[in-house]
């Protein structure tokens, strides 16, 4: 049986089958992304947060080209992370962001940032461009093994502090 990786497959199928077709589309119809697009702005972020590749990261941003680009970047380089909606509170991030060991908080907002900064050093607001010019590309981008990568899904938090949840992207596969 012949067992692919999520990643292999999201690649596979963003730069064969979809290549130029929308991917991702906002139902307001104000932007959209091509599969290449997508691909794209997942390298650029991904030479973008090279130095912090090595810790994982909640992404707290609005859904967007960055949102999106930010996940497939995850998924493509085998980066930890855990998204969370942009509705969540300030301090249900924190919370949730306590809980993975280094993690570094990304938004993409000055006055979240800023909010984010009053109880921690460890949040860092991306700016989305897909022009790849002046991006560093001297050396490889080097991608991570994705026997240990994962993808935390945070609970409701219900009943107290949030719980996560690991999904190593290896249990991500289709036969």
């Amino acid at each position: 049986m012949n067992r692919s990786s999520f990643s292999s497959i999201l690649r596979q199928s963003l730069s064969t089958k979809y290549n130029d077709r929308a991917a991702i589309e906002d139902a307001s119809g104000e932007w959209k992304l091509s599969a290449r697009q997508l691909i794209d702005a997942a390298a650029i972020l991904r030479r973008t947060l090279d130095i912090y590749s090595n810790r994982p990261f909640v992404i707290y941003v609005r859904k967007s080209p960055l949102y999106y680009a930010l996940t497939a970047c995850a998924f493509l380089h085998h980066l930890d992370f855990c998204p969370l909606d942009i509705d969540n509170p300030i301090q249900r991030v924190l919370d949730v962001a306590s809980q993975i060991p280094s993690c570094l908080i990304l938004c993409d907002s000055d006055y979240i940032l800023t909010e984010l900064r009053k109880k921690t050093e460890h949040c860092l607001k991306v700016d989305f461009s897909l022009d790849p010019v002046g991006l560093p590309n001297e050396k490889p981008i080097i991608v991570r093994d994705n026997s240990h990568c994962c993808y935390f899904v945070a609970t409701s938090g219900s009943t107290g502090l949030p719980k996560l949840v690991q999904v190593p992207h290896a249990a991500i596969v289709l036969l």
